[in-house]
Parts: C-alpha cells; sequence; structure tokens
C-alpha cells in the first residue's frame, strides 16, 4: 500500500477475511500475537461466525488502558530516566541525523526508550541476553508511526487507537 493512512485495525481485518475466503478455509483457528492479537480480536467481533478458536498471546485490549500502563511506567522510571525520554520526545523524535535516520527513532531514543525504560519493565528478573534496542529500530517507520503514532513509545495516537475492544470481548463465544 503506498497511503500508509490505509494501514488500519479495520482494513486488515478485511484483509483477513479475503485471504480467508480465497484459500476457501471455511473455519479456522486464528492466533494473533502483540498486533496481531489486536487484530485476531478485531476480526473475531466482526466475523466470529467464521472461527473455530481464537488464540491470543501477549496483545491488548484497550489502547486506552495501554496508555495509561504507559504513564505508570514512566512514573516509575528514575527522575534522571525519564527526563531525557522527555527531553527527547518534546525536542522531536524524527528528522535528526543523517538522511537514512531521519524517519525513524535516534539510536539514542531507541536504546533509551526500548533499553532501559521497556527492557527492565518487561523482562524484570528474567532479561534476555540477546535483546538489542538497536535491533527493534528495523521496520517500516513509515507503518509504524502510522499505526503507532510519532510522539514515542510512551504513547499511542496512531491508528491502533481505535483498539478499544475490552467491552465487547464477553461477546467472543469460540474457545478462545
Amino acid at each position: 500500500m503506498e497511503n500508509p493512512s490505509g494501514y488500519t485495525v479495520e482494513n486488515m481485518v478485511e484483509d483477513v477475511e479475503t485471504v480467508r475466503q480465497a484459500l476457501n478455509l471455511g473455519k479456522i483457528s486464528l492466533l494473533g500475537h502483540s498486533y496481531g492479537g489486536a487484530l485476531a480480536q478485531a476480526y473475531a467481533l466482526k466475523y466470529q461466525r467464521n472461527l473455530s478458536h481464537l488464540i491470543l498471546a501477549s496483545t491488548w485490549s484497550s489502547t486506552k488502558a495501554l496508555n495509561e500502563i504507559f504513564v505508570r511506567m514512566k512514573q516509575k522510571m528514575s527522575p534522571e530516566l525519564r527526563e531525557r525520554i522527555d527531553k527527547m520526545e518534546a525536542e522531536g523524535l524524527f528528522g535528526h541525523g543523517k538522511a537514512y535516520e531521519k524517519n525513524r527513532y535516534t539510536n539514542e531514543y531507541m536504546i533509551t526508550a526500548w533499553g532501559e525504560g521497556y527492557f527492565p519493565y518487561i523482562y524484570q528478573n528474567h532479561p534476555d541476553p540477546n535483546y538489542d534496542p538497536i535491533d527493534q529500530g528495523k521496520t517500516s517507520w513509515d507503518l509504524y508511526r502510522e499505526m503507532w503514532g510519532s510522539h514515542g513509545e510512551f504513547v499511542i495516537d496512531g491508528n491502533l487507537k481505535s483498539v478499544e475492544y475490552t467491552d465487547r470481548l464477553k461477546t467472543i463465544t469460540v474457545p478462545t
């Protein structure tokens, strides 16, 4: 897709359904991890009749609730770390560095946000010795910014803000 604004949860739900139909799959077991879990929930809420099972792993059902977790994460950081993150976010996270760097987070922000901010929160007592915050930056940044937003790792204000399913999850009756 040339225009990243077309990357919405709703459009991707239709993509999943189109593939299911094109392959004549009938009822499917759908597994979603992380963003794929949000997509799988949206699919189940619209096309439950086409599912035999729904499997969700490490995902969320409310962007509003996830943004509240990010606020608490930042509050629990050391004041020095929080100040560094806030300063980089206030200065704008894009357009810095060499031409190939301008459309992505700076290495400094990736290390600070993902390495120092997320890493201790996610791994707690079981750190992954292979985790590399810079390696996390290997992504389609136009798509990432469209979906997540452009204001940093501690607020989702892109297309993913449409993920608000918590109150409707009780309507999913397939084995989940």
